[in-house]
């Protein structure tokens, strides 16, 4: 996701509709392939395969994509209610502790890594990895004010994944037919199963 958002370059050449899909799928393999376990590439397969009106389209993909093989990990682990009741005790703590939560937010304080190691320092040893490795992204890529509604965000997935029937996912702006059903063939390669796609509408995104 960090790759495909900084990389313009390459963010473009993995959607440009020019290049032929097995191009795509190669230049993912050579870049990635000796870095991410065969599960993690057959999902960017299927991502570098779609069709992309905008190119950061793809870097928003991966964002929740990844949040998802964190929570399915917990899920394989037993841990996903844990995970669940955590994200939501650290969301009530932030919401009653205003300085702490601006720190963690505040684009203007240090960079999102400095951030995201004071969220570490805090809350690592009361979480479980999950929960923590979700927090750190959170904190790491929540812009000032929007922190409570991340990890609320982050919580409903973590419902949506326990019961494995409904995935909400949130955008900018609704996603075309074509859109739809190329997340659902991302999310079902993901997860080996049929998803029902909700899409909220958030134009702070």
């Amino acid at each position: 996701s960090d790759l495909a958002r900084t990389d313009v370059r390459l963010r473009e050449s993995l959607t440009d509709p020019a290049r032929e899909t097995a191009d795509r799928v190669a230049l993912a393999h050579e870049l990635l392939g000796p870095h991410v376990r065969p599960e993690t590439l057959q999902v960017v397969d299927a991502a570098v395969a779609g069709h992309w009106s905008d190119p950061m389209d793809l870097h928003d993909a991966f964002e929740v994509l990844g949040i998802w093989a964190t929570l399915d990990d917990a899920v394989d682990q037993g841990t996903i209610a844990v995970v669940e009741d955590e994200l939501f005790q650290v969301r009530e703590f932030l919401a009653g502790n205003r300085e702490l939560r601006n720190d963690l937010s505040d684009l203007g304080r240090g960079t999102r890594h400095d951030r995201a190691d004071l969220a570490q320092d805090i809350f690592a040893p009361h979480v479980s990895v999950w929960t923590m490795r979700l927090l750190r992204r959170a904190v790491g890529r929540t812009s000032h004010g929007r922190l409570l509604a991340t990890l609320r965000r982050l919580e409903e997935h973590a419902a949506q994944v326990r019961s494995r029937r409904l995935v909400t996912v949130a955008a900018a702006a609704p996603f075309t037919e074509a859109q739809l059903a190329r997340l659902r063939r991302i999310v079902t390669a993901r997860f080996g199963g049929d998803v029902t796609l909700n899409v909220a509408i958030d134009p702070s995104l």
